[in-house]
């Protein structure tokens, strides 16, 4: 019985994240973090279509566990990967992304918010230039983004992300996907539960995630303009500062963070 109701309070975790980010709840799954998600959206997306091209593209600025990933299918498993440069602004060029894309791109791999200097990629350009191409799979790792910023995952087929990032519990997350998009199954065994992966499912972790999400995307909506308040006086206070360089554009990223060299 005590099973059955842990059971309960995971599954209804799974809806309420769904309801929040208005998907399906058979579109979530959880897992360890983003970390394990990116390995899986990426490796599981090459590994399972590559019988329908062998070209990946990301950015040069994405998390290692999406850089390297890539770097990885590159070098043992000869993909054909092409890594996207960014302006001065932190951002992914769009017009670089169009001219490399062809019907042979089965993946493109762009995080939704960049971890360092806090740029907004340009996801709903890169999801409309993407149904010209309907080969191409589309992920994002929202980690940054979630609860900083208003994130739309009806534009991705994939997102990654960790709960620590919302005040969860570290080691856990969950993956969105598309339920037409399918994975190479990375961790064989027994399939638990709706888990995407084989292994027992943490689900105390899983349920704080759903409400820690849940406060995160109201305590956004509360806190936004005192945060970019705290921003604009930090930035305008370094920069009055001999040797100091400021590397976060304010009108183009989230505005919990500042990058800065001394």
């Amino acid at each position: 019985q005590l099973g059955q109701q842990s059971l309960a309070l995971e599954n209804a975790s799974k809806d309420k994240i769904a309801r929040l980010l208005k998907v399906k709840p058979s579109e979530i799954y959880f897992n360890s973090g983003a970390t394990e998600g990116n390995n899986y959206a990426i490796k599981g997306v090459a590994l399972n279509y590559r019988k329908r091209g062998n070209t990946i593209i990301t950015s040069k600025v994405e998390h290692p566990s999406v850089y390297e990933c890539v770097k990885q299918l590159e070098k043992d498993y000869g993909f054909n990967c092409i890594y996207l440069d960014v302006n001065d602004k932190g951002v992914v060029d769009i017009n670089q992304l169009k001219q490399v894309m062809n019907d042979d791109v089965i993946l493109v791999s762009i995080m939704y918010v960049n971890h360092e200097v806090g740029s907004i990629m340009p996801i709903k350009e890169i999801s409309n230039l993407l149904k010209k191409f309907p080969k191409a799979i589309f992920h994002s790792d929202i980690t940054q983004a979630l609860g900083k910023t208003m994130v739309d995952v009806s534009l991705l087929d994939i997102a990654t992300m960790s709960a620590h990032k919302i005040h969860g519990i570290k080691g856990s997350g969950f993956i969105y996907k598309k339920d037409k998009v399918s994975f190479y199954p990375l961790i064989s065994g027994h399939n638990a539960y709706n888990a995407l992966r084989a292994g027992t499912s943490n689900w105390p972790s899983n349920v704080v995630m759903s409400k820690a999400l849940e406060k995160s995307l109201i305590k956004m909506k509360e806190n936004y303009l005192n945060i970019i308040k705290s921003q604009s006086e930090l930035i305008e206070k370094l920069s009055k500062i001999e040797g100091i360089e400021i590397n976060t554009n304010p009108n183009s990223c989230i505005p919990g963070i500042v990058n800065f060299s001394v």
